[in-house]
């Protein structure tokens, strides 16, 4: 099911491939059990899902538009996990990392760990000639105000963190008209694809986002 894409100093890296949200949940409920009990290193799990909505401890379907019956037109789950946000959408084309590490190697600061994730995301956009953008009292990376390109939305148990982050690369955005965004009305979704015009090599996009997660994880437990 999963495969070892390479093992790092920082973690190791299972690239999942395109995967139902389901299969890779139970996988990450796995590895983060045998992390807790030392049994393997801080790993990322590096994912593309099949269309899929997620909504968080705190979030609400009333921010899901569609009805059971549009839903189920266009073939698409939702499912309410234990991470922190609201509703996502998870698909094709954007890059999910989840990061099963032991916060305990990284001061036991939740805070800090989602802003070194909002650092790896806006990185990586760099890289594009595009500004990710943080602002206060928002999570994830923006563009601007109102338009979002990173989303994260975490665990954590014992110190070690589950769930994580993703980063619209290809994706398609029509499937963000059907909810509100982390619960947001206001907010719209941006994509590398929509904000330069040009697609983006999948497996590129990867080598790229785990490189500069190395450099921001490896200068914090520095």
């Amino acid at each position: 099911m999963s495969e070892i894409l390479r093992r790092g100093i920082i973690a190791d890296v299972i690239d999942v491939g395109i995967a139902d949200f389901r299969k890779i949940y139970r996988l990450q409920k796995d590895l983060l059990r045998k992390r807790q009990q030392g049994m393997i290193p801080d790993t990322i799990i590096m994912a593309e899902h099949t269309p899929v909505f997620t909504i968080g401890r705190t979030g609400s379907e009333k921010n899901i538009l569609a009805d059971k019956a549009e839903l189920a037109k266009i073939d698409i789950d939702v499912i309410r996990i234990d991470r922190g946000g609201d509703v996502t959408f998870h698909g094709p084309g954007q890059i999910v990392l989840y990061p099963i590490i032991g916060l305990s190697g990284y001061d036991k600061d939740v805070r800090k760990y989602i802003k070194r994730l909002e650092e790896v995301i806006s990185l990586f956009l760099s890289h594009y000639d595009i500004k990710g953008q943080s602002f206060r009292g928002k999570t994830g990376v923006w563009v601007d105000q109102d338009t979002k390109i990173g989303s994260i939305g975490i665990g954590v148990s014992k110190w070690v963190t589950y769930h994580g982050a993703s980063v619209n690369v290809n994706t398609l955005l029509g499937y963000y008209d059907l909810i509100y965004p982390c619960g947001e009305p206001k907010c719209r979704m941006a994509s590398v694809l929509s904000l330069t015009g040009k697609k983006t090599d999948m497996e590129e996009a990867k080598r790229l986002i785990i490189r500069y997660f190395e450099d921001v994880f490896g200068r914090w437990r520095d």
